[in-house]
């Protein structure tokens, strides 16, 4: 795929370009600097060189001089000419020597330039630039007194020949030697270094800046397509939700030829999209029914389908069984099986004959329900012997209990999510204010029941997040008209 660019990547390209010119910009300086340094130890080593030459060739030519002169002595023929010429030849020696130096180029273009102070002129030939001899510092280019003013060993930049040159003084027997080594040495290997460095990093930066497009662009994709599939999701959360809604009782009262003697009603606000726990209302013959509040320990999707099929079993066994106990006792049977996750199910299954207000229940690890008698009193409704949940384990025999209610009592059931709700600061609503809402309330409607209990919870957790779904159902008797 060749490299596009759009307008969204013009400033990935632009912050790219300004990262490869200032680490052009460093090398550089670095270059240059490595270079110069390269300079000053050629230079050390010429001058070391020159020195150390010039001072063994004056020391030999002087010990040249000395046997000469006793071999005069001995024979004491022309001892006084040629002590004479002697003194002439040391005089002259460093000349001599200096001559020999100049001829040589000690790296590259390096050079000796020899100045006499006095005149300011250049005495000698100076290596690769013999032109140079007998002209001026001024022609030479040279400052004298800048020169002057510099310390012997001393590195520095000046310009000869109108070129850049680094330099190291000499002080050489009443002579200003300057070892210098011409800056287009250093500029052509700085510039060549630098040109490779620079491409490069080109190269690199263009290879990243490719890099990045690709993955800014498949990065763009990801998120269109997780966007997609988060919509589709979230399409068909609300398809489970509404398959899941329509599953429970809705429409109320449930059974409009009986209303003048029960009055029901049941809500339930899952903490997500689906929720575990569900609420079931049926007709059980002519004088009895079925009410059941049920929460599966799994929540979201999972705990949804465990709570559908837990639904369909409890309400298929409980038609077609006369007892309770075999009903639940098979119910929980069935949901063992092929429970690979482990999922179990509490649930508070009642069946109540609202001519004589007998309730027959099963209580299978669900909370205690309320009820609230017409006199005002308020009492939870305990089982006979405490239960295992649904789904715990397949053999076990569940404890039927029975009680009793009258006309004007009501029988609140509600899941776990109403007493342990919670506020920003984590504090459970609990029993005891869901028994003063119910005891406050009176002599009222199933539904102004469960919308005063509502009414309480969302007062009491202020805005925090809801952490467990909300099951209510209230059951009311009304006394038979006459």
């Amino acid at each position: 795929m060749g490299l596009i660019v759009r307008r969204r990547h013009f400033r990935l390209i632009v912050h790219v370009a300004v990262v490869v010119v200032a680490m052009v910009a460093a090398v550089g300086a670095g270059i240059v600097w490595l270079g110069f340094r390269d300079q000053e130890e050629i230079l050390n080593e010429a001058v070391e060189d020159y020195e150390g030459s010039l001072a063994d060739n004056v020391t030999e030519a002087r010990r040249i001089g000395e046997r000469l002169l006793k071999e005069l002595a001995l024979r004491g023929d022309g001892y006084d000419r040629g002590k004479s010429a002697l003194e002439q030849m040391t005089s002259r020696v460093e000349d001599i020597m200096c001559v020999t130096a100049t001829d040589w180029k000690f790296v590259r273009t390096g050079f000796y330039l020899h100045i006499d102070p006095k005149t300011g002129r250049v005495t000698l030939p100076a290596g690769t630039h013999p032109d140079y001899l007998g002209k001026t510092v001024q022609e030479v280019g040279v400052d004298l007194g800048a020169l002057q003013a510099r310390k012997a060993g001393e590195t520095f930049v000046t310009t000869i020949g109108g070129v850049p040159h680094c330099a190291r003084l000499i002080q050489s027997h009443g002579r200003l030697v300057l070892a210098a080594l011409p800056f287009a040495d250093l500029w052509s290997w700085a510039w060549v270094s630098l040109a490779t460095v620079a491409a490069l990093l080109t190269v690199l930066a263009a290879w990243l800046t490719r890099m990045v497009i690709r993955m800014r662009d498949d990065a763009d994709r990801i998120t269109r397509l997780h966007a997609a599939v988060e919509k589709r999701r979230a399409a068909d959360m609300r398809m489970a939700a509404s398959i899941q809604s329509n599953a429970l009782p809705r429409t109320f009262p449930p059974f409009p030829e009986i209303a003048d003697r029960i009055d029901v009603y049941a809500m339930m606000e899952p903490a997500k999209e689906v929720g575990g726990d569900f609420y079931d209302i049926r007709r059980l013959g002519a004088t009895k029914v079925q009410v059941t509040v049920a929460d599966v320990s799994g929540k979201g999707v999972p705990g949804a389908m465990f709570m559908m099929r837990a639904k369909a079993t409890l309400a298929n066994c409980v038609n077609g069984r006369a007892e309770l106990s075999k009903a639940v006792d098979e119910a929980n049977r069935i949901l063992c099986g092929g429970n690979e996750d482990g999922l179990f199910v509490t649930a508070w299954i009642g069946i109540v004959d609202f001519v004589t207000g007998r309730i027959e229940y099963v209580n299978a690890g669900h909370n205690p329900p309320l009820v609230r008698r017409a006199d005002g009193r308020t009492e939870w409704l305990a089982s006979d012997a405490p239960d295992l949940p649904l789904a715990a384990l397949p053999d076990y025999r569940f404890t039927v209990s029975k009680a009793s209610i009258a006309a004007g009592d009501l029988l609140f059931v509600y899941s776990d999510g109403v007493t342990e709700a919670n506020d920003p600061s984590g504090r459970l609503y609990g029993e005891k204010p869901l028994e003063a809402v119910i005891a406050a309330a009176g002599l009222v409607s199933a539904k102004e029941a469960c919308l005063a209990v509502g009414m309480s919870l969302c007062g009491f957790v202020s805005g925090a997040e809801q952490s467990d779904d909300i099951t209510m159902l209230a059951l009311g008797l009304r006394a038979a008209q006459p």
